[in-house]
């Protein structure tokens, strides 16, 4: 498993290699150990190092230990070296080595699929007295080798060590010191965190009658002990029967409890519900949202007593119910997303209740005459009016009834299957009316329809289009005015909320022209934010060229979740509103093109201890076509609501007084926080302004409203290090700083072991303006690569560490063209670099590749006759993976190298 194999002779000698790791084995101590390839009896210190493992020399593989991914070990590839003497060729020349390194990969042992192999580039040369006319190559590196593991088990370090030579006469060839026959391996065990669970523990109720009248009632969600409270799994809930028309058993809400482990964090918690009459399948679930209540090592409490759902609203004939709920949680893990589900193993956890009295009226349209929604003949019971429950039948195929029209107070024609034409007179229809609306069907293509066409449908009830198969007509309304609602999502001209309550939207909503609130709020489900969100159309003809639009959003009646809008054409120096969404821009120097902007009204963001929070509003800024190297500067104006600002945090007790809001940045999606600050600010009218903005970065920028006397995480503005000849120039910038000392300067060959070099002490130990400092290495003897980072210090003594910054120090090779990155693999917050060798100054074309060979990124390089730092196109945006770096030297000369982003 895993050989590699080379048909050719080999082009050099090898004598010794070896690789270095920092091992820290599940609750021990961290110690740096060196293990050995190929040893030459006398050659020291290779000749100490325990050998690795090989099948062609019938070395067992050493066993590392055991590791686990909660952060208390780690196995890191630090560096390597080989020694080797080039060989003559056909012209009995010898060979030139172009290249040597390390080849690694980290793979399961019971795997069936083998990773390819990482190189870590071993540029730094040097003589050696023995064997005659051989050298030493060597390279260091900082490989996380439990980074990407998700599963325990035994696991392999596979190894190669390579020397890519050329010659005249022979070529380009690449040799291993095995000849590619069996890399050398060695293993280690993996613990792996325990994977994050959820577990739902209560749901709450409020019946309007019988002893517990208006008394919220708690039912158990997987409990062990004996009621009280009682299970909520086969519970009459409140004990009554309810009146069909005036019954109230209002769901409250419920709690639910997760756990994690290592770096996964779960973000958001939600009960999903159903009801359904016994004996049938039931229908879609409606959500709620469940708040965060407590964290505690790593066990987070969610929980949400207040909301006012009536769960006889959801039934339409008296009888026996049954309401299935259950419980769903997502978060993140490094990188990536997950999903957990608590649904009793797919059986849902399922409760009943009774309804009695006269049932509500329903009508089932027919379409026996017409299409004309205001005529009797065409409903099953009459036209609907309010209170009525409206189904629209799915006729399928090969009938040639009408689905209905809904044409108010005007006059159409109505043209027939057959071709026959009649003219109808809804001149003094009023309004469309209906409770609940449910549009049958099948599947998109076999589902019935219902048009809006002049006028405005008023819906009391849930809105049942799960199928999209309602239309809405430029200057339509549809109108939701009942007091808790479902709605399954659709397209709609304007959008009209009031009556109250939460207006739950299952799917997505777009919106062409208004969506407008009177009272009541609309909530989209947040932990599915791709499939719950509302679109503000742009701008265009059949909406005046004003777009979508939010209006009268007040603390009574808003958009409570994610709602998004593009507008593709903008205008300097005019401000745009961007639908009313509670951002405007006004750009004045740049056009960034397209414009995206969605808004979250449901998180805060409170990161580390909880001690400062944002309000209760974030916006993403995505600006896909704007130029990398132009500038864009904009005025900001932030509005807010003044329930936004109040009952923050993880335990929700901070409140931010107006007066000292200030607009906050974030590129790390919440980590770490940029203080703006105001240029003014009108508590009347809840709106924040800030001029001269340039903290946009590409493509997208969050923006939050914090506390500036309690601010959210503020780290450093920019942090950067680079080469100025045999020194390296370290710079920062700080954009607020509090009880601040200074800042100590801190170096290291291997990127984990770090040393003083010099104290910065603060400009001022606090500061609401941007600080500059610089500092420059100066030590000498520089060589391969130095890791430098920033220890914060605090005058109480508390501290913080920066991210880390490479500088490589290789010396060139005047003869050669070379190509090499550093720090391998990078991250998002490191400043990703291609350290290019030149044989000659000239210009030089640069590509970056995915690993299907697709370009990402192009550019052209000025080389310098030796070597040249250039930054990886793109580096912070691109996602985790392998990437391809090509570049064309001005000799013509092409040399290709594998990067990775962890």
């Amino acid at each position: 498993m895993g050989t590699w194999q080379s048909a050719k002779a080999q082009t050099v000698q090898f004598f010794d290699d070896a690789v270095s790791l920092t091992v820290q084995q599940t609750g021990g101590n961290t110690q740096s150990v060196n293990y050995a390839g190929k040893a030459r009896a006398n050659d020291a210190p290779y000749n100490g190092y325990t050998k690795l493992g090989n099948t062609t020399t019938s070395t067992a593989n050493p066993q590392l230990g055991t590791f686990d991914l909660v952060n208390t070990s780690q196995l890191t590839l630090t560096g390597g070296s080989l020694i080797t003497r080039p060989l003559l060729d056909d012209d009995n020349n010898p060979y030139v080595v172009t290249g040597t390194r390390l080849q690694y990969r980290v793979y399961l042992k019971t795997a069936t699929t083998i990773p390819a192999f990482t190189a870590l580039p071993f540029p730094t040369s040097a003589t050696v007295t023995s064997p005659a006319g051989a050298k030493r190559y060597s390279g260091t590196g900082s490989a996380n080798l439990l980074s990407g593991l998700t599963v325990g088990g035994k696991y392999v370090i596979e190894l190669r060590f390579e020397v890519s030579t050329s010659s005249d006469a022979n070529g380009d060839n690449t040799d291993s010191d095995t000849q590619g026959v069996n890399p050398y391996q060695a293993e280690f065990d993996l613990t792996a965190p325990p994977a994050p669970t959820l577990k739902g523990t209560a749901v709450y109720v409020t019946p309007n009658s019988g002893s517990n009248a208006n008394t919220q009632l708690t039912y158990t969600v997987n409990s062990s002990t004996p009621p009280p409270p009682p299970a909520f799994v086969g519970a009459n809930l409140g004990g009554v029967t309810y009146d069909i028309n005036t019954g109230q058993l209002t769901l409250n809400g419920g709690m639910a409890v997760t756990t994690e482990a290592g770096n996964s964090t779960v973000t958001n918690a939600t009960l999903y519900y159903r009801v359904r009459q016994q004996g049938t399948g039931g229908g879609a679930f409606s959500f709620i949202t469940l708040a965060q209540t407590a964290n505690s090592n790593g066990s987070r409490t969610f929980t949400t007593t207040t909301n006012t759902v009536n769960l006889v609203n959801s039934t339409s004939v008296t009888g026996n119910y049954s309401i299935d709920i259950y419980y769903q949680a997502s978060g993140t893990n490094g990188s990536s997303n997950f999903t957990l589900v608590d649904n009793n193993n797919n059986s849902y956890y399922t409760a009943s209740f009774t309804v009695n009295g006269t049932p509500v009226p329903s009508t089932v349209w027919t379409g026996g005459l017409n299409d004309n929604w205001f005529q009797d003949g065409n409903w099953s019971n009459g036209i609907p009016g309010a209170g009525t429950n409206v189904t629209i039948r799915n006729f399928g195929s090969g009938t040639q009834n009408p689905y209905p029209r809904i044409f108010c107070n005007t006059t159409y024609v109505y043209t027939s299957s057959s071709g026959q034409q009649t003219t109808i007179t809804n001149a003094n229809s009023g309004l469309a009316l209906a409770r609940n609306v449910v549009m049958e069907g099948n599947s998109i293509a076999d589902a019935s329809k219902l048009g809006l066409v002049v006028g405005t449908l008023n819906v009391g009830g849930d809105f049942d289009n799960r199928y999209n198969s309602f239309s809405a007509s430029d200057g339509t309304t549809t109108a939701f005015v009942g007091v808790n609602q479902t709605i399954s999502g659709g397209t709609f001209s304007s959008v009209s909320i009031s009556g109250g309550g939460i207006k739950s939207l299952q799917t997505s909503m777009n919106v062409t022209a208004d969506l407008t609130f009177a009272n009541g709020f609309l909530a989209t489900d947040v932990t599915n934010p791709i499939v719950s969100i509302v679109t503000l159309a742009d701008r265009a003809p059949i909406n005046s060229n004003l777009g979508g639009r939010l209006l009268t959003e007040t603390d009574n009646g808003y958009l409570r979740g994610l709602v998004t809008t593009t507008h593709r054409n903008i205008t300097l120096n005019q401000e745009d509103t961007f639908g009313n969404i509670g951002m405007a821009l006004t750009y004045s120097n740049n056009n960034p093109g397209e414009v995206t902007i969605t808004r979250n009204t449901v998180q805060a963001y409170s990161p580390g201890s909880g001690a400062a929070s944002g309000v209760r509003r974030i916006f993403d800024v995505t600006q896909p076509a704007a130029s990398q190297s132009a500038t864009l500067t904009a005025t900001v104006r932030f509005t807010y609501l003044d329930s936004e600002t109040k009952n923050l945090g993880p335990n929700g007790n901070i409140n931010i007084d107006e007066d000292n809001l200030g607009l906050f940045v974030t590129t790390d999606k919440g980590n770490t926080f940029t203080n703006l600050g105001r240029t003014s600010l009108d508590t009347s009218t809840n709106n924040l302004t800030l001029n001269g903005v340039t903290s946009f970065s590409l493509p997208t920028t969050t923006f939050t409203l914090g506390d500036r006397t309690n601010p959210l995480p503020v780290e450093l503005v920019a942090f950067d290090a680079k080469r100025s000849g045999a020194n390296a120039l370290i710079t920062w910038v700080t954009a607020s700083e509090r009880n601040s000392a200074g800042f100590e300067v801190q170096v290291s060959t291997n990127g984990l072991t770090f040393a003083k070099l010099a104290f910065v002490a603060s400009n001022s130990a606090n500061s609401s303006v941007n600080q500059t400092y610089s500092y420059t290495d100066a030590e000498a003897g520089k060589s391969g690569v130095r890791y430098y980072r920033l220890r914060q210090v605090d005058l109480d003594g508390q501290y913080a560490f920066s991210p880390t910054r490479a500088v490589s120090f290789a010396a060139a090779n005047g003869t050669i063209a070379a190509l090499s990155a550093y720090p391998s693999p990078f991250t998002t917050t490191d400043q990703a670099a291609l350290v290019v060798q030149a044989p000659t100054a000239g210009a030089a074309q640069l590509q970056l590749m995915d690993m299907m060979g697709r370009t990402l990124a192009s550019r052209e390089l000025t080389t310098v006759a030796g070597i040249s730092e250039v930054p990886v196109p793109n580096a912070s945006n691109l996602p985790a993976g392998s990437y391809l770096v090509k570049v064309t030297f001005a000799t013509g000369e092409v040399k290709t190298l594998r990067i990775q982003k962890k």
